[in-house]
């Protein structure tokens, strides 16, 4: 059984604000958006503002950086060079 996962999206994010905002629990946010209970878990304690909370516009923008920064492996060469040689 194959999994496939998509991003959540700016309208998804809106959705889950507002939910989250209604004191609707992660597990229920997750049923009405057809979405693992993890992912909404992580997406509300990843992308949200020390400060102010959670909120739809810069959940996205946080997201977006992220993606665009890329994984550890690929910005440090030194720990690339680490672990292909661990496979060698």
């Amino acid at each position: 059984m194959e999994q496939i996962y998509s991003h959540i999206e700016l309208n998804e994010r809106c959705e889950i604000y507002r939910l989250h905002a209604d004191g609707i629990s992660r597990r229920q946010i997750a049923d009405r958006l057809g979405r693992s209970p993890s992912i909404i878990s992580r997406e509300l304690q990843r992308n949200a503002l020390p400060k102010s909370g959670y909120k739809p516009s810069s959940a996205d923008r946080m997201a977006m950086a992220r993606k665009r920064r890329g994984s550890k492996i690929e910005r440090l060469s030194s720990l690339k060079t680490y672990v292909l040689d661990l496979w060698a």
